[in-house]
Order: C-alpha cells, then sequence, then structure tokens
C-alpha cells in the first residue's frame, strides 16, 4: 500500500491548494481515507492521462494485494472511494474491464464505482433528446424498489392463469440495477418471467486515433474527449479551437459502424447476461415513442421517470404530459395489460397500478397490495386517447 499512495501523492505534489488539507490524512498503509477531499477536485485539476495511468496502475497492484492478503480488503474499498468521486467515461471504461478480474468481494465496490462515475459523467443537459428528458438525472441508487416483490407475485398469477412465463417490460431502468432485482427475486421465488429492461440511453461508444480518444452516444454525438491528456466535453470545459482537426477526426470516427460499445447497465448487470442466469435483456427504448412489442408485455413497470411536478416538489413532468405518456401506452399495449408506476417525490416513494381496460378504452386503477403513498393520487383511471 506504500507504493500505491506514494503513485498517487506524486502525481499530486505539484502546487494544488486542494491538496494541503488531505495530503496530511495520507500517511498510512491502513486506509487511503485520506485523499478523499482532494478527489473531489481531480477532474478539473489532474491531467487525464495521469489520472488515468495512476488510477489503472493503482487498480492493478489492489488487484494483486487483495488476492494475496484478505487485510487487503479495507484498503480496496478505500480506493474505490477515491475512485468513485472522479468524472471521467476513460476511467470508468478502465474500471469495467478491471471487475471482470476481480473477486467476488472486489466486484460489490467496483460496481458502486462505476455507477457514481458514471452519473457524474452525464449529469448534463442533453438538448437533442425528448424536451421533457432534458433534466433527468439517471438514477444509480441500489436500493429494492417495493413494486419488486408485488410484480414478482402478480407475475406467479398471470404464469399460473396462461401456464407460461410472464412478459415484463421494464422501462427507464438507467443502470439496470433494479431490473436485475427484478429478475433475481422473480428467480428466487421460482416464478418464470421473461424481463426485458429498457431506457432512452443504454450504451455509448468509444474510438481512439493516436492516443487521443473519444466517448459518445450511441447516436454518434459526442459527450467525452481526452485529447493531448486532457479531458473535455461533459462536465469538462469545451474542446478547444486549437484542437478543432483533432476533435473533429475523433467526431468522424464514432459515427463508424465498427467502433467499441461499451455499455451504461452496472458491471454486475453485465455480468448476469454474460453468465446467462435469467431471461433478461436490454435495449434502448423511448418511453414516449414506446417500440411496438410493447404489446407482448403482461406488466409494464416505469420506475422513477414520471416524477410529477407540483408546486413543492420539482418533479419531471407535469400531470398532463404524464398523462398523455401513459395514455400512449395504452393504444399499443395489449388488453389486460398491468401498469407499475414507482417514483420517490421527497424521498418519499409512491407506488401506483393500473389495468388496461381495452373495451372502456382506459387504464382503471387496482389496489397495489402496499400501503405506500399513491402515485398519481386522485387519478381512478386514465383515458387512452385513440390512435391517430
Amino acid at each position: 500500500m506504500d507504493s500505491i499512495v506514494s503513485k498517487i501523492v506524486a502525481s499530486l505534489e505539484a502546487s494544488r491548494d486542494y491538496w494541503a488539507e488531505a495530503s496530511s490524512a495520507v500517511g498510512s498503509t491502513e486506509s487511503l481515507d485520506g485523499i478523499l477531499p482532494a478527489s473531489r477536485a481531480l477532474p478539473e485539476c489532474l491531467p487525464a492521462t495521469e489520472l488515468i495511468g495512476e488510477g489503472r496502475r493503482a487498480w492493478q497492484e489492489l488487484l494483486h494485494i487483495a488476492q494475496q492478503e484478505e487485510s487487503a480488503s479495507s484498503a480496496f474499498k478505500n480506493a474505490v472511494f477515491l475512485l468513485m468521486y472522479f468524472d471521467s467515461l476513460f476511467v470508468y471504461r478502465a474500471l469495467k474491464v478491471l471487475y471482470k478480474e476481480a473477486v467476488e468481494e472486489q466486484r460489490l465496490w467496483l460496481d458502486v464505482a462505476c455507477r457514481k462515475i458514471l452519473l457524474r459523467s452525464l449529469e448534463v443537459s442533453e438538448k437533442r433528446h425528448h424536451p421533457l428528458t432534458r433534466e433527468i438525472v439517471r438514477n444509480t441508487g441500489r436500493g429494492r424498489l417495493t413494486t419488486t416483490p408485488l410484480i414478482v407475485q402478480l407475475a406467479r398469477n398471470l404464469s399460473s392463469q396462461w401456464g407460461r412465463s410472464t412478459i415484463i417490460r421494464d422501462m427507464a431502468v438507467s443502470d439496470g440495477v433494479t431490473c436485475l432485482d427484478l429478475a433475481e427475486e422473480a428467480a428466487a421465488r421460482g416464478v418464470a418471467v421473461s424481463i426485458t429492461g429498457t431506457d432512452l440511453l443504454l450504451y455509448l461508444g468509444f474510438a481512439e486515433s493516436n492516443g487521443n480518444e473519444v466517448v459518445a452516444h450511441s447516436d454518434g454525438v459526442p459527450c467525452q474527449y481526452l485529447i493531448e491528456g486532457l479531458s473535455y466535453g461533459g462536465p469538462h470545459p469545451a474542446v478547444p479551437e486549437a484542437l478543432k482537426s483533432l476533435r473533429e477526426k475523433l467526431d468522424q470516427m464514432v459515427r463508424k459502424a465498427d467502433v467499441e460499445r461499451i455499455t451504461m447497465l452496472s458491471p454486475q448487470v453485465e455480468h448476469a447476461l454474460e453468465t446467462r442466469r435469467y431471461d433478461l435483456s436490454f435495449r434502448e427504448e423511448d418511453v414516449f415513442d414506446p417500440d411496438p412489442d410493447i404489446r407482448e408485455s403482461d406488466i409494464i413497470r416505469i420506475a422513477n421517470l414520471f416524477v410529477e411536478r407540483t408546486a413543492d416538489h420539482r418533479g419531471y413532468y407535469c400531470r398532463e404530459d404524464i398523462l398523455k405518456a401513459i395514455s400512449r401506452l395504452g393504444q399499443i399495449a395489449k388488453n389486460g395489460a398491468h401498469l407499475y408506476l414507482n417514483n420517490f417525490r421527497k424521498k418519499i416513494e409512491h407506488v401506483g397500478l393500473w389495468r388496461k381496460d381495452g373495451s372502456a378504452r382506459v387504464w382503471v386503477r387496482l389496489d397495489p397490495g402496499t400501503n405506500l403513498a399513491a402515485d398519481l393520487d386522485g387519478v381512478d383511471s386514465i383515458s387512452i386517447d385513440p390512435l391517430m
């Protein structure tokens, strides 16, 4: 651990005021906690190549030490807390690779680091998206949603009724963790389900040219650059005019079909997909313009997206826009489909359950089987407008 600390200290010993407050705490092989205050300022103060190089070397050494000694577990955890405050998508990419090499105990903390880095990196407005989604921050919470056991119980009832797996569409899944929770819960209870998790953004593209790198959204729009050792875009400054030609070359590369694809799914979710433990898949989808095959779904869940904006709460959408989106879903969903909404407002969980009545062209509110606050309180039924 002394060598790891010395590497990080060496990379920070240049005259930077923020380091002084933390350096006195970094003198022990027992902990890296003292670096935490300084780490919050690293993305703006430390050259990206230096950050990535030191980060990779530290992680590789930590992996080696932790595989040899049980006592290294706390040090490994502390190192994760150091890196989880970075907002570099290039560090995120490197850590996802290291996740595959890590032992089980380490993977928990690597997963946390990856999800936090992604949250910080993408916490910006995206003008090219649907106007109503510009303010949405990706959800990286690991807490169990109340609707998870409720959906599994409903799926059990439907499977018994129809003699087949229950088809579930989990929308706006962000990093996919709550979707994996659903698959794990169903497997633990012996309930046969087929789950498709979707989100507006699930993939990033990566390209490299002569040591310069770019990460872009799946449609080819860049979100972060690494040019001549410094990060640009997203939470970092815009690429300066002097580097325009290098930026344009990278822009051209990410529009090609052969770029490396990086998922924004949690490493633990990716691992579950690779091992094929569950009938679980993911793809990109706009909840305001759902794919036609959503009509096959028996249950649809939308969590922490349709958060209502009220006079005392700055949610994402006004009630009118939420009802329009649900009406649009009803135009495609099959008769008898169930819709769960699961949202947090002011840290209070709200749940709502509706069932599509095709003959009456409405979503009818049902008792969700929980004493939590009702989502869209006061809305008993939601009319389904006819297709135009």
